[in-house]
């Protein structure tokens, strides 16, 4: 598995201020934008819950094709009941985002700032509930 991304899962699952989980998670994002199977990998086999979880959260984050399915994998198979309602929202969230992106209602940058504004909000929910 990618170390470096580990690594940074790690962090993300400790983290405790908003702008630093935002500023891993972009790095996150980046590692996996270029191994996404070891991304995938982690996300259903590493054996910390957690790092299952902010796996997750990159896979939405990245958004591509085929990652609402990885999602609702993790939902239907994770042994970690939290692991799974962290699919469940991402599901949801995906499901959202494909209907305000069909909606026209956004260019491309507007679409980009929703995303990005989804990902801070979920990003403030995930550091209160700690």
């Amino acid at each position: 598995m990618n170390a470096s991304l580990i690594s940074l899962l790690t962090t993300l699952a400790t983290c405790r201020e908003v702008r630093a989980y935002l500023r891993t998670q972009r790095r996150a994002a980046e590692i996996a934008r270029a191994s996404h199977q070891a991304l995938l990998s982690i996300a259903t086999g590493h054996a910390d819950p957690a790092i299952r979880s902010e796996a997750l959260q990159i896979v939405s984050l990245l958004a591509t094709p085929g990652h609402q399915g990885a999602l609702e994998l993790a939902h239907a198979t994770d042994p970690d009941p939290a692991v799974r309602a962290c699919a469940e929202a991402l599901v949801f969230r995906s499901i959202v985002a494909e209907r305000v992106q069909a909606s026209g209602k956004f260019d491309a940058e507007g679409f980009a700032e929703y995303r990005r504004n989804v990902a801070k909000e979920a990003a403030m929910v995930i550091i209160r509930a700690r």
